[in-house]
């Protein structure tokens, strides 16, 4: 019952986040300890202008600065995939009170409108990008618009972003759902597809010198083989959309099948 109140009451003061049956520590939100740092995940999808609708995909501008300004008053430090895997191989030490904020599909509000607010607070964010989705940046649209290649690099060249997956063309529900595995698949032939299709977007981010090593799942849905597959690919952490507070360790393992709150932008817990 005690952590389950914590949960609550956390994100009544993040305001903005709708989640249930998530389960933490009171004591240690984001801290170091024994049993390793506790982290939070923020997933976003399109951030746009204010006079623009919200839902639960959508976020309006000044709710995403409310959003960062929580963050930095409650002494949180944003983290990238990339810090989290050097924490696990050793190689540096994560923030006392870490939390890593993601943005699904690649949607040009990102760059536009985020990226500039990071900048200013000093904070970073990481954005999963789908392969099919990469657009010429004359076809941008203001909401539902997409990112060029070239802006990916401009992004993840500025340091605020990390580029990481999102798959090629799995952000789909037919013929099966995101990276899920088809009835009576064997595990030869669903390797072969999953590994085909993180080719073709690795064949696109050569094209401007990135090689993610992160993989966020099109609608979280996966299959039990599937980090063992990515892990062959050359990816060190995976995020689902599970809502739960990861727990990060020096195990390699803890860092696939990462736990995400969607964040909506319509609906806010009372006070």
């Amino acid at each position: 019952m005690k952590k389950r109140i914590f949960v609550f009451f956390t994100f009544i003061l993040f305001g903005v986040f709708l989640f249930c049956g998530a389960e933490v520590s009171a004591s240690a939100l984001g801290e170091s300890g024994s049993d390793g740092v506790e982290l939070p995940v923020i997933m976003y999808h399109a951030v746009v202008p204010d006079k623009y609708s919200a839902d639960a995909y959508t976020v309006k501008i000044s709710d995403f600065i409310s959003d960062l300004e929580y963050i930095r008053q409650s002494g949180y430090t944003t983290v990238l995939p990339r810090d989290l895997i050097a924490y696990v191989r050793g190689e540096r030490d994560l923030p006392e009170k870490p939390i890593m904020l993601t943005f699904d599909d690649g949607f040009c509000g990102v760059k536009d409108l985020a990226m500039p607010e990071l900048i200013k607070r000093n904070q970073c964010a990481a954005v999963a990008v789908v392969g099919r989705y990469l657009r010429d940046e004359n076809e941008r649209k203001v909401v539902y618009g997409y990112l060029s290649l070239d802006e990916c690099k401009q992004m993840q060249d500025g340091g605020a972003i990390e580029i990481i997956s999102h798959s090629y063309d799995l952000h789909k529900l037919k013929p099966r759902k995101g990276a899920c595995r088809l009835w009576r698949e064997t595990d030869e032939t669903y390797a072969e597809f999953l590994k085909n299709d993180t080719a073709k977007l690795q064949a696109e981010l050569d094209k401007i010198g990135i090689r993610p090593t992160a993989y966020a799942y099109p609608f979280g849905a996966f299959d039990k083989t599937s980090n063992a597959v990515l892990r062959e690919c050359g990816y060190s952490l995976t995020l689902t959309c599970r809502e739960k507070i990861n727990v990060i360790t020096r195990d390699e393992e803890c860092l696939f099948s990462l736990g995400r709150f969607n964040r909506h932008g319509r609906k806010k817990f009372p006070v």
